[in-house]
């Protein structure tokens, strides 16, 4: 049986705040309105992690169907 994941991660900064949940990237600045863009595939997602959060992602062939199970659910439940 395979469990659901769930994917979350917040960086924050004095000037900025970073975050990803429910399919979406977002970033925060003071006085601005939230910059939100959806993850389109899994790709998107490790770039993200990569570039904006600095995570090292490891080479386990379970991560990438783990990430996109994690799309499907989180673009399914605001549909």
């Amino acid at each position: 049986m395979r469990l659901p994941c769930q994917l979350r991660a917040s960086l924050t900064w004095p000037d900025w705040r970073r975050t990803i949940g429910s399919g979406n990237y977002t970033e925060y600045r003071p006085g601005q309105a939230p910059d939100k863009r959806p993850l389109h595939d899994v790709g998107d997602v490790r770039e993200v992690l990569q570039q904006r959060f600095g995570m090292q992602l490891p080479d386990d062939p379970r991560l990438d169907p783990a990430i996109n199970d994690w799309r499907q659910r989180s673009r399914a439940s605001i549909l």
